[in-house]
C-alpha cells in the first residue's frame, strides 16, 4: 500500500527548496492521486522516484529547460514494453492535467518511470 504522506513530504521538500513551483507541487499531487485511483499497490520506492522525477521534469518544462532528445535504442526499447500503451495514456492525462505539451526527451524519461511503476 502506498504511503501518500511520504510522497507529499518529498514534493513539499522540493517546493520549500524552490526546486519546483507551487503549481508544479499542486499538480504533482493530482498525478499522485490519479495513480492511487488506478491502484494503491504500486511499489513505494518506484512511486517515490517517479514522483520526484515527474515534479523535476515538469519544473524543467515550466522553465523551458527541457532534456534534449534521447537515444533511439532507448526509445525503441520502451516502445517494446508491455505497459507502453497504458503508460502513454497516463502520460497524455498528465499533459492534459498540466495543460502543457511535454517535449519528447522528457516524455521518454517519464514513460520509463511509468512503465516501471506499472510492472507489479
Amino acid at each position: 500500500m502506498i504511503d501518500k504522506s511520504s510522497i507529499i513530504e518529498r514534493l513539499d521538500i522540493l517546493h520549500e527548496a524552490n526546486i519546483i513551483s507551487p503549481t508544479v507541487r499542486e499538480k504533482s499531487e493530482l498525478v499522485v492521486n490519479r495513480f492511487l485511483d488506478i491502484s494503491d499497490d504500486f511499489d513505494q520506492e518506484k512511486m517515490d522516484v517517479f514522483c520526484v522525477h515527474l515534479a523535476i521534469a515538469l519544473s524543467r518544462v515550466e522553465k523551458g529547460e527541457c532534456e534534449s532528445g534521447t537515444d533511439e535504442n532507448i526509445v525503441a526499447e520502451i516502445k517494446q514494453n508491455g505497459n507502453y500503451n497504458e503508460a502513454s495514456k497516463i502520460l497524455n492525462e498528465i499533459e492534459d492535467l498540466f495543460q502543457v505539451e511535454i517535449p519528447e526527451g522528457e516524455k521518454i524519461l517519464l514513460l520509463i518511470h511509468i512503465c516501471n511503476l506499472l510492472e507489479r
